[in-house]
């Protein structure tokens, strides 16, 4: 069986998320305004953020959410919520995040997978 990697591309902006999709993407890599390592992408508030798993979702697609340090700390608990709340496959890569939360809030993070 032959096996496909998979595009991803990153998406600074909702435009930019859709022309990714557009030509070709199968996923996407995003960052939230604030506390992104590329902070002069544009990135996505919180309400762009559900949109963008909407869209992509819609299509087929997947949204990966990233995040540096504290912004990786900000990025967990957005995933974790679109997860829990909004039932959305959310993949996030979280890079030097400090540790998020106490124990109850570990054990809600791995329910959630």
């Amino acid at each position: 069986m032959l096996v496909l990697p998979e595009i991803v591309a990153p998406a600074g902006t909702p435009e930019k998320l859709k022309t990714a999709f557009h030509f070709g993407a199968d996923a996407v890599y995003l960052g939230l305004k604030k506390h992104s390592m590329r902070a002069a992408a544009g990135n996505f508030d919180t309400d762009e953020l559900a949109w963008a798993v909407e869209y992509a979702h819609e299509r087929g697609k997947r949204v990966y959410v990233t995040g540096f340090s504290l912004g990786g700390a900000l990025a967990t608990l957005c995933a974790l919520d679109l997860k829990v709340n909004d039932k959305r496959d959310v993949v996030g890569w979280f890079l030097g995040s400090p540790r998020v939360g106490r124990e109850d809030l570990r054990k809600a993070v791995r329910a959630a997978r």
